[in-house]
């Protein structure tokens, strides 16, 4: 959820450079050209939330529903997993939903489940995890596909839970942050805007997605 979140600012950066520097070639100015910029961004952003189809579920609800299946006693918490997902023969973990399932534990049921079971999850999933389960041809249902579930038919949607603190949302953004190419490919765009317009903006864009993806790196290096 938070990758996604970080290709929807990424893409967000370019597209409002773009249309930035559309109307300032226009001839339009630097200031009308920022309120051009600004207006278009914010109707796209109207339509793009009222578009057909659009989830209604928050996704602090979806989680905090997540959340309360998963303290749920056991036999009924794998009910409401049953109801969720419509499978009935899938191997069921209830776990906290900030977990995250490990190599061992998978493993662990790859033993008793074998090859091409379905896994239902109600945490997050390791990288070395998910490499073994695509390995193996396990289908693996976690945290996110649950609350993209729960976001797309409100089932066991609990509460708007209270805010939590700056810091504690910014720590957990930048903890959900994983280094990807493509954060790469955003930023090497930018750059190329940068060196095409001469424009600080793309500059600053380009340096701040591609020092995250740098720090991320370094941090999991350590």
């Amino acid at each position: 959820m938070i990758g996604r979140m970080i290709d929807r600012v990424a893409l967000t950066l370019l597209l409002t450079s773009g249309l930035y520097l559309f109307f300032l070639n226009a001839g339009f100015g630097i200031p009308i050209s920022c309120a051009l910029t600004l207006v278009c961004v914010a109707l796209m952003r109207y339509l793009y939330r009222r578009r057909p189809g659009a989830r209604r579920i928050t996704a602090s609800r979806a989680e905090a529903g997540l959340m309360s299946v998963s303290m749920m006693g056991e036999e009924e918490a794998r009910d409401a997993l049953r109801t969720l997902t419509g499978i009935d023969d899938a191997v069921f973990l209830i776990r906290h939903p900030e977990d995250v399932l490990t190599l061992n534990a998978l493993y662990a049921l790859w033993c008793g489940a074998g090859d091409g079971a379905t896994v239902v999850v109600t945490c997050g999933v390791g990288d070395d995890a998910a490499r073994f389960a695509k390995a193996r041809k396990l289908t693996l249902i976690d945290r996110s596909a649950l609350v993209r579930r729960i976001r797309q038919t409100g089932l066991f949607a609990g509460e708007e839970p209270s805010a939590p603190p700056v810091s504690q949302r910014l720590r957990r953004l930048w903890d959900g942050i994983r280094p990807r190419p493509r954060m790469i490919a955003y930023g090497l765009s930018l750059m190329g805007m940068y060196l095409a317009t001469g424009r600080a903006l793309c500059l600053i864009c380009a340096l701040g997605v591609m020092g995250v993806a740098g720090a991320k790196v370094l941090e999991r290096m350590v």
